[in-house]
């Protein structure tokens, strides 16, 4: 049986960000590029459109919805910015540039009825 795994990017508060005053300019963050299927590295710009923070901590996340039915959804969450919820391997392969670690994954489980509202307030 095949196992559907979803990526997604959603902006959210992550308090460890927030004391380190993140993101600034030059932070480096995965985002998930789902027309490509992989993960992208960027890096913050002062003039950043993507992401631009409403104040420290509200930074970029990487959402991965494990598995769902009809009742509830299942699904990791982290912070994408460099040296929070990912570290970023650089590699001297040119096919594989850089491999990504997940740290510091939060698991959440919500009923299907919950989770519809959080992604609407989240202005998913």
């Amino acid at each position: 049986m095949e196992r559907n795994i979803y990526i997604f990017n959603i902006l959210f508060f992550c308090p460890r960000c927030y004391f380190a005053l993140r993101p600034q300019k030059n932070n480096e963050f995965a985002f998930f590029d789902k027309d490509k299927g992989y993960l992208i590295i960027y890096k913050f710009k002062s003039n950043e459109k993507v992401f631009k923070p409403i104040s420290p901590g509200f930074t970029p996340h990487l959402m991965i919805v494990t598995s769902y039915n009809e009742r509830v959804v299942k699904y990791q969450l982290t912070c994408s910015i460099k040296d929070c919820g990912i570290e970023i391997n650089r590699s001297y392969d040119p096919e594989l540039p850089f491999s990504i670690d997940l740290k510091d994954i939060d698991d959440y489980t919500k009923e299907v009825e919950v989770w519809r509202n959080f992604l609407n307030r989240a202005f998913f």
